[in-house]
Parts: structure tokens; C-alpha cells; sequence
């Protein structure tokens, strides 16, 4: 079952016109007057007063709704039936009867703070906070103060404080550091949810994916950020790593043939692009990729991976050389008796 949020939802007032002693109980009285009346409004109307001002919630709905089934848009009935519904808690009614006022302009604004409150007991948190600030929005009245104050208090409840992407990213940078991966994961997600256009974010996220070392996640939220923006280089870059660790050897290819176009003056692509192509047994697709990272690469601290690349390519070098001919047979050949 689904939790719902424990809310304070205050009741709106009956109008002091509608406002009755609680004590006789004259409804027999008002009865009679509706047997003797059966198409007078005013004799449903002043039933169903009384009867909720005794807390006889419901006699006055079952007199209010004969009365609206006689007297055509019988807007004040509408409104009693709504106040009963959401005393009792009720809620889908008297939002229905709430909205039905509002469509009447019978005490249409006071009907907006009432269906917001019935709203908020369904659930509807946005249905229940557009109707509330209508209310704040429209009621200038002084002495509606109070529920004006309600409302807001209502608003608090069903809005709180929102937290800026900024504040988001802090966090799951945070977790990140702490290596909180799972954490950071999460965290990530809700600050890209807060702030979808933030390329980095994606990038952020996929390499807490790499550190998880769930390589699909990786490249789903690196393919994030190249679908938004397909000239963002670093998240190619890192796609096809991310393909290539997961084995996605095709779609690694694609991205490091991408990312070259961007960034044609980098020698790091060509060196996981030579493992790719070697993983896929093309050997003179690798040499040729292995020969333009050595080639290209000159900075000193980047010589390690140079040197690797040079024994691979010794390596494939020797694969790709033609077998020497068989050696000619010495001497005669001597059939077999």
C-alpha cells in the first residue's frame, strides 16, 4: 500500500450564514419542510446546515445529494456536500464536489483551499499545491487570514526546500571522493535529474561506473552526454574505453574512429584503438593504429605506453610476415619397393 504523508489539514469554516445553533435538534422540522417543498433549494440548504453543525454528517449528505438531484447547478448544496465529504474525510468526493463549485463560481475561491486539502489527503501533491497557492494567490480578505496561514502551512508540508544542482553535485563529488561509489552512483543521478544539460555530470557518473567496474553503466551514462551534445570529445573518448573494457569491441571501434575526427591531433585514442583491433584479429588494422600512436606520441611521460606500443607492433609485425618456402629436398628421391 502506498505510504502517504502524515498532513495537517485544517477545515474550512461553514459562512456564518450557514451557521446555525447546534441545539434544538429541529431536523424533523426542516424534514417536513422538504417533503412539503421538494423542488425548494432553500429547504435542502438549511437541512444541511443543520445537520452538519450537529456533526450529523450523514443525514446532510443524504438530503444534500436528493437536493442536487432535483434543483439543477445548485452550487450551495455543492459546497455543503464538499465540506461533509471532507470532514469525513472523504477525499475523492470532496475534491469532486470542490471542483464542481469552482465550475459554478459558487464561493469559488474558498473552494480552491478546499480541494487543495482533499487533494493533499489523496495524495495529489502537485494537484493539491496548485490549488492552495491559487487560494494564497486570490484571498486579500483580512479576515481570512487564518486560512491563509493554513494554506501556507499546507504548502511547507506538500513543498519542502528544494536543493540546488549545485548543492547535488557537491554531494555526490563528496561520496565520490570518500569512494562511496554506490552512494555517489545515486547521487549523480539526482543531480543529472536536477540539471540534464551538465555534460560533466554524465562523465562524473560513468567514471564511478568504471570504478564499480560496471562497464555497460559506464558506457550508458557516457553515450548520455555524446547523445546531448555529439561534438563533446572526452565523452567519446571515454565511451569507447568503456565499450572496449566491456568487451564491445565493434561499437569501441566506432567510438575511437569518432573521437579521432574531433580530436585528430591526439595520439591517445590510437593506442586503445590498436588493442581493439588486435582483440578482433585485425593485426594490420592494429599495426596501423599502433604505428600512429608511436608516431604521434611524443610527450615524455606518456614513453611507457610508447614502448608498449613498439613491442606490439614487433609482435604483430611477426604475425604478418609471409611463411618462408618449404626447403628443396636433398639428394635423390627413392621410390618405395
Amino acid at each position: 500500500m502506498k505510504k502517504r504523508l502524515a498532513l495537517l489539514l485544517p477545515l474550512l469554516a461553514l459562512p456564518a450564514s450557514a451557521q446555525v445553533a447546534a441545539a434544538p435538534d429541529d431536523l424533523p422540522a426542516l424534514a417536513k419542510a422538504i417533503d412539503a417543498t421538494p423542488d425548494d433549494p432553500k429547504s435542502y440548504e438549511a437541512y444541511g446546515t443543520k445537520a452538519l453543525n450537529l456533526g450529523k454528517l450523514d443525514e446532510g449528505i443524504a438530503k444534500l445529494k436528493i437536493g442536487v438531484a432535483r434543483v439543477a447547478d445548485f452550487g450551495s448544496a455543492y459546497y455543503l456536500l464538499a465540506y461533509a465529504y471532507r470532514k469525513k474525510q472523504v477525499w475523492a468526493d470532496a475534491a469532486d464536489y470542490y471542483r464542481r463549485c469552482i465550475a459554478l463560481k459558487q464561493k469559488e475561491n474558498e473552494s480552491y483551499f478546499g480541494l487543495g486539502q482533499s487533494l493533499a489527503g489523496l495524495g495529489d501533491k502537485r494537484g493539491a499545491l496548485a490549488a492552495l497557492k491559487h487560494y494564497v494567490a486570490q484571498e486579500k480578505r483580512p479576515t481570512a487570514q487564518k486560512f491563509v496561514d493554513q494554506a501556507n502551512q499546507l504548502i511547507a508540508q506538500l513543498e519542502p526546500p528544494t536543493v540546488s544542482p549545485a548543492e547535488l553535485r557537491a554531494e555526490a563529488d563528496k561520496l565520490r571522493n570518500e569512494k562511496k561509489f554506490e552512494e555517489a552512483a545515486a547521487a549523480y543521478r539526482k543531480a543529472i535529474e536536477a540539471d540534464k544539460g551538465n555534460l560533466s555530470l554524465y562523465n562524473d557518473l560513468g567514471n564511478v561506473f568504471f570504478a564499480l567496474k560496471r562497464y555497460d553503466d559506464a558506457a550508458a551514462a557516457f553515450k548520455g552526454a555524446t547523445d546531448r551534445d555529439p561534438h563533446f570529445a572526452l565523452g567519446w573518448y571515454n565511451l569507447a574505453h568503456a565499450y572496449r573494457r566491456g568487451e564491445r569491441r565493434s561499437q569501441a571501434v566506432e567510438a575511437y574512429m569518432h573521437y579521432t575526427k574531433l580530436k585528430p591531433d591526439d595520439p591517445d585514442p590510437y593506442y586503445g584503438l590498436g588493442q581493439t583491433l588486435k582483440a578482433l584479429g585485425d593485426a594490420q588494422g592494429a599495426v596501423s593504429a599502433f604505428r600512429k600512436y608511436v608516431e604521434m606520441e611524443k610527450r615524455p611521460e606518456e614513453q611507457k605506453w610508447v614502448e608498449k606500443a613498439r613491442q606490439e607492433l614487433s609482435a604483430l609485425e611477426l604475425t604478418l610476415r609471409p611463411a618462408p618456402p618449404p626447403p628443396e629436398p636433398s639428394g635423390k628421391v627413392i621410390d618405395e619397393k
